[in-house]
């Protein structure tokens, strides 16, 4: 009973640690981007336009948006629910690597406190995972892949019957997780490695009589498991709508990328480094206190230690096989991660960092068997490093929210704005397209607003009502529009006749009278 009630203290730490280091963006749900809004757009036209795949993505599937549509018709379509509906994946997931841990470290004494200090590396995370966790799309392929990543392992720890079910439910979330999002593919191989190759040293070890049948089930349940699983993406991918041109590598990207990965983005994903917006699109180098230095070195030491240390330890007798498997595993991936980094055709600059979350999201795999080795507290002392430079790193990313609500994020600038327009009789607007959609979102579609270039549409249905109005409002936001002041001054002039000129908060309005065609 007291083992019971001091695991139920652990979930419950983990479950207040999520919220808690996130509050600053969860309180200022209402500056949120477009990508996320764009989700959250989605979700609320669900069920009557679904659609496969997310607006205006030919690559990236509409579940993120299903999720949320599912969380909208509970709790409301508000911007904190959407956020929260990916913070809820996130939750999901810490609660999963929890539970999956705590079982592969059975055989050490403090096995829950061991997980739970390896459960923390998906709470402090640094800005790669946070730029998921809470902002959709992509964590409901990360959650699905590690919880089949998950079930593959701990299936040896179940009796047989179940073990086969766990192993065919595994690979089958490995396709289903690659339909989800594309980058589901980094975790792919090594589901498959976790369900296939523990099931073939068992059948090697089963007893001359009855191991053709074992045998047949086995290849069967896993068969089937990876041909359910890959039919859905399978699918997608061959679909009129499809945009596989992202999904590839190109050798040619090399140099490119490594300079890259080199100079910004893994010094960033380590926590080495730290960039802060300076005024929310635009971001550069934080500049820390140099006491920070040390802790920052240390930090990033100790992960890529307990990370290389899988495999040295893969071949110690002291640490049971299963722990052996998943640390080797999760080296594997974050090399895998580093390699597919350079020659991503999607690597352009600083912000590629968020590709290098699977870093993070397999370390904790390529940490257990340095944790069973060391125990609770030595592990507690090697990993708090990390932890503690990760978080620095992560909320310096929150500078513009501070702690509480603050006025970038409390949305008045931009219910200010709607009413302004309302007043008008404005029912159409452009903007540059990190403005426009978070808007579309946020006034609940009262009024549209549709991007300036016509090559960043994500819906095109918004067009014709912009068309089709006489006196439309071009808006400036002076945090978010690429353009410039003076380019949208002249971007205005051109859609018309500028009738006013206003500024609301952050944001210049032009009032445009359209001419009239003949």
């Amino acid at each position: 009973m007291k083992e019971r009630r001091h695991r139920w203290l652990l979930r419950l730490a983990l479950l207040a640690l999520s919220i808690g280091f996130r509050w600053p963006v969860l309180a200022n749900a209402w500056g949120l981007n477009s990508d996320v809004a764009v989700v959250g757009l989605q979700a609320r036209h669900f069920p009557q336009e679904w659609a496969p795949f997310l607006w205006g993505s030919g690559y990236q599937s509409s579940t993120d948006s299903l999720w949320a549509a599912l969380l909208f018709a509970i709790f409301g379509s508000g911007p904190t629910v959407l956020l929260a509906s990916a913070l809820a994946l996130q939750v999901l997931l810490t609660f999963a690597l929890f539970e999956g841990a705590r079982r592969l470290l059975a055989a050490k004494g403090h096995a829950d406190s061991l997980a739970f200090l390896a459960a923390t590396l998906f709470v402090f995370t640094p800005p790669s995972v946070h730029s998921y966790a809470l902002n959709p799309p992509r964590q409901a392929s990360i959650t699905i892949a590690i919880c089949g990543l998950l079930l593959a392992l701990v299936a040896a720890t179940a009796p047989p019957p179940r073990r086969l079910w766990y192993r065919g439910i595994a690979v089958a979330l490995a396709g289903v997780a690659t339909y989800a999002d594309p980058y589901a593919l980094l975790f792919s191989p090594a589901i498959f490695a976790a369900a296939i190759l523990p099931a073939l040293f068992e059948l090697r070890a089963a007893e001359a009589t009855g191991r053709g049948a074992q045998a047949a089930a086995t290849g069967a349940v896993l068969a089937g498991g990876a041909l359910l699983g890959q039919m859905p993406p399978w699918l997608l991918r061959h679909s009129a709508a499809a945009q596989n041109g992202t999904l590839g590598l190109d050798p040619s990207r090399f140099a490119h990328n490594a300079e890259i990965l080199q100079k910004t983005c893994l010094p960033w994903a380590l926590a080495l480094e730290a960039w802060a917006p300076k005024h929310l699109m635009d971001w550069e180098l934080w500049t820390a206190p140099a006491g920070l230095t040390p802790l920052r070195w240390l930090g990033a030491f100790a992960f890529c230690a307990l990370a290389a240390s899988a495999l040295p330890l893969a071949f110690s007798r002291k640490i049971p096989g299963l722990l052996r498997v998943a640390g080797l595993l999760g080296l594997a991936t974050i090399v895998a991660n580093l390699g597919s980094f350079l020659g991503s055709v999607m690597v352009f600059d600083h912000f590629a960092m968020r590709y290098l979350a699977g870093l993070v999201i397999a370390a904790p795999f390529a940490f257990l068997p340095a944790a069973y080795l060391l125990g609770p507290r030595k592990f507690a002392v090697v990993l708090a490093p990390w932890l503690l430079s990760s978080s620095i790193c992560a909320w310096v990313g929150y500078l513009p929210f501070g702690v509480t609500r603050s006025a970038v994020g409390r949305g008045d600038d931009e219910r200010a704005l709607r009413k302004d327009l309302e007043a008008r009789g404005i029912a159409a607007a452009t903007a540059d397209y990190w403005a426009c959609y978070r808007l579309d979102f946020l006034w609940e579609e009262s009024i549209i607003v549709v991007p300036i270039h016509a090559r960043e549409e994500r819906y095109r249905p918004y067009r014709p009502r912009f068309e089709a109005a006489s006196t439309i409002a071009y808006l400036y936001d002076g945090g978010r529009s690429r353009e410039g002041l003076d380019g949208a001054a002249k971007n205005a002039e051109a859609l018309g006749t500028v009738t006013e000129r206003f500024t609301e908060g952050i944001f210049t309005v032009f009032v445009v009278k359209k001419p009239q065609n003949p």
